[in-house]
């Protein structure tokens, strides 16, 4: 499956790069509308990329979402439960060690730079471009990264016998992936709140909930705060 999720990284990438070149060609001349465009472009070909490839996971293994998802395995309201229950802790908690690292860096005198996302956020001023990026935040991004960490790379990895690295290196991951000094350990926090969840409802549905509903809560708040920073996971 490795050579399966390259093509289709290089596909998702490939196709970015055509859709960016075709906005930067004829679509608006504002700065501020381009990278919107760019981001929307780009994140929502490699989350379809992603997507594709997660489906491909389920179809090789001969399962099917709902199995993916673990609905068979507990009674859905016991999961939302759960879920939701998980995010009254971790989230409060997130946006805590999201401030403490803020505070540590400009301690050191060093500039606090945001996730590209909030940055697109904060500058986005029509319902259809907040339209967008809340549903690529709320619904794509918490069943592509929790399909392929907590549904995929956690459980391959704690079966080949490394629970440990399993549930430190996905979370490590996460953390990185979001490519923000400033978000870094308050989102590798996030990710073993989501394995910990994962493990306790033995269901994929519970960190997608859970996920969303933190990046819902960090949405809300940019657009009811008319763009004070935050972190989107």
């Amino acid at each position: 499956m490795i050579l399966p999720l390259i093509a289709l990284i290089c596909l998702g990438f490939g196709a970015g790069g055509v859709l960016t070149w075709v906005a930067q060609k004829f679509g608006p001349s504002a700065e501020r509308d381009q990278r919107f465009l760019r981001f929307v472009i780009g994140t929502l070909t490699f989350q379809c990329a992603g997507l594709a490839f997660i489906h491909a996971f389920i179809r090789w293994h001969k399962l099917t979402w709902r199995d993916f998802l673990g609905l068979k395995n507990r009674p859905l309201r016991w999961i939302i439960i759960w879920a939701v229950a998980m995010s009254v802790f971790a989230i409060p908690a997130t946006l805590l060690l999201n401030s403490l690292t803020a505070w540590v860096i400009s301690h050191f005198k060093e500039e606090v730079t945001q996730q590209t996302v909030m940055v697109v956020l904060q500058e986005s001023g029509t319902v259809a471009q907040r339209f967008a990026l809340g549903f690529a935040a709320i619904v794509i991004a918490p069943v592509f990264e929790e399909g392929l960490f907590r549904g995929i790379l956690y459980p391959v990895v704690k079966n080949a016998g490394y629970p440990t690295l399993a549930l430190a290196g996905t979370s490590l991951l996460f953390g990185a992936i979001h490519g923000s000094i400033l978000t870094f350990l308050p989102l590798t926090f996030l990710g073993l709140m989501f394995a910990v969840l994962y493990e306790k409802t033995d269901s994929l549905l519970a960190p997608i909930l859970s996920h969303a509903l933190f990046n819902a809560v960090n949405f809300t708040y940019i657009v009811l705060t008319a763009g004070r920073p935050t972190l989107s996971g």
